[in-house]
């Protein structure tokens, strides 16, 4: 697995864990570490289809470049 990959992997599952320890407390924050796993998990696969990563953060622009990879429209989620 390429390290770009194992990063994105890496980090996501970091936010994954703040998010479970923080989530009683902090749901709000919890929810955002959520979103920022996710984004990560996006980019690890688009990384993994050799598909070139923006340097952006909005979930539903990295979805529909998601969705051409797997055949999906995801734009129906927004």
């Amino acid at each position: 697995m390429k390290p770009v990959i194992e990063s994105y992997l890496a980090l996501a599952g970091e936010d994954i864990a703040l998010a479970k320890k923080i989530f009683d407390a902090f749901p709000r924050h919890a929810a955002y570490a959520i979103q920022q796993a996710a984004e990560k998990l996006i980019k690890a696969v688009l990384s993994a289809e050799g598909i070139p990563v923006p340097a952006q953060h909005h979930l539903g622009a990295l979805a529909q470049m998601l969705s051409a990879v797997l055949f999906v429209d995801y734009t129906s989620y927004y």
